[in-house]
């Protein structure tokens, strides 16, 4: 038996007969491609996948691009002076702190970690 160029070779699964087959199917696909070129149908499909790709990962730079666009913008917004939004309304209430909790319970608690630290 005369080599002639193509190969292949399948360990996809543990049984020696579905190895054959999908290696033949393989090789199959490979002559296909190599007598028929750019009019060989698994081509065609490997390069509309390609284009898929190539789609999806433009639309996720754009998405990515649109939320670190909107990001900048809400970050400006944010540090406008004069411009009042909930969390400028919350700093000037009495006992509120940035992180919403309240001071007075802040205090309450540090109180009784100083008299436990003091015995």
């Amino acid at each position: 038996m005369q080599k002639r160029g193509q190969s292949c070779t399948c360990h996809q699964t543990r049984s020696v007969d579905q190895n054959r087959n999908l290696a033949q199917r393989i090789l199959q696909e490979k002559v296909d491609v190599f007598y028929n070129g750019e009019n060989s149908p698994v081509y065609k499909e490997k390069q509309e996948a390609e284009k898929r790709k190539q789609a999806r990962k433009k639309r996720a730079k754009e998405t990515l691009e649109k939320k670190k666009v909107l990001k900048e913008q809400w970050e400006s917004s944010k540090n406008v002076p004069g411009e009042r939004t909930a969390d400028s309304e919350q700093k000037n209430l009495p006992g509120a702190s940035r992180d919403g909790s309240c001071e007075l319970h802040h205090q309450r608690s540090c109180d009784g970690l100083q008299r436990q630290q003091s015995f």
